[in-house]
């Protein structure tokens, strides 16, 4: 070991078994939702969603394991309808959360394709129009999906389904451990 090399992060070394191809060890870690590609614009400086692909990534969350986990640290039927509520409080604050940041994104390309306007840089006005019909799309479908929470309709439902589903699950883990003593 050289003494810039002291300095350097350490990698995770990689270990090949009597037959296995290297061409087959994943040379980065492989993503839950790999098929799954978000657009550049959706990514903010540090790397979080933001805007409607924050709202796909939380109905994209594991819902079941938190159900299972939430039924083993306490099974009683009000912690299942807590851990339900607390699911859509926090899908209502986000959907709050991106609906601001549509709006306040509206108003930036509203000023800015007016001073392009005026300018007379009418490629550049089309390309931020374009953008302005996109937010507005996006806002829209944030908007129906925020008065999905209430309904318990659409996407919404699927995350009750998985958590309560996780929940059923804890319950029976519960219930064959006490069986098996």
């Amino acid at each position: 070991m050289g003494i810039f090399n002291f300095f350097k992060p350490k990698q995770p070394q990689l270990s090949l078994s009597a037959g296995q191809d290297a061409s087959l060890v994943p040379r980065e870690p492989v993503a839950e939702n790999q098929g799954i590609r978000e657009p550049m614009a959706a990514a903010s400086a540090n790397g979080q969603a933001i805007g409607i692909e924050a709202v796909y990534a939380f109905l994209q969350a594991d819902y079941e394991s938190r159900g299972y986990s939430d039924a083993l640290i306490n099974a009683d039927n009000s912690n299942k309808n807590d851990g339900i509520k607390l699911i859509k409080l926090d899908l209502q604050l986000l959907t709050r959360r991106v609906n601001n940041y549509y709006e306040k994104r509206i108003k930036d390309l509203e000023v800015q394709i007016s001073s392009r306007s005026r300018a007379g840089l009418m490629d550049l006005v089309e390309e931020l129009r374009s953008e302005k019909e996109k937010a507005e799309r996006d806002i829209e479908e944030v908007k129906q999906m925020s008065a999905e929470i209430d309904t318990g309709t659409g996407m919404v439902e699927r995350i009750i389904l998985s958590y309560q589903k996780g929940f059923m699950r804890g319950l029976s883990a519960i219930t064959q451990s006490r069986m098996s003593k």
